[in-house]
């Protein structure tokens, strides 16, 4: 009985979160490839962030669902598909943070006093 509560749960709960996350996401490509931001340097990473997250909710979220939501589990069909969902679920899912600090550290070293002074 609890465990069928927690099985729904589950589905609804990620259902929503790689829908919002997608659409989110989808919505930061499309304002993030419009010229007039095109123009900024940090716009790059934000993109790239946006590509990784996509594929974080793809290869993670959405095979998690199946796994344990619908027990569909893509990992169970091959010890190949397996070592390739965790190795490319670890690896999109370490990268996110890295472009948002590359995005904050362009950002600081554009703003910076002393880059300006050394441009003038």
């Amino acid at each position: 009985m609890l465990v069928d509560i927690a099985l729904q749960i589950l589905r609804v709960v990620l259902i929503v979160f790689i829908i919002l996350g997608i659409i989110g996401n989808g919505l930061n490509l499309f304002i993030f490839t419009r010229r007039t931001l095109s123009r900024s340097s940090c716009t790059l990473y934000l993109i790239a962030a946006s590509i990784d997250n996509i594929l974080v909710i793809c290869i993670s979220l959405l095979t998690r669902l199946l796994a344990n939501g619908f027990s569909l589990d893509v990992a169970k069909t091959s010890d190949v598909m397996c070592k390739l969902r965790f190795y490319f679920g670890y690896v999109f899912f370490a990268l996110s943070p890295y472009f948002y600090t590359l995005a904050c550290f362009d950002r600081y070293c554009s703003s910076s006093a002393s880059a300006t002074r050394i441009l003038s």
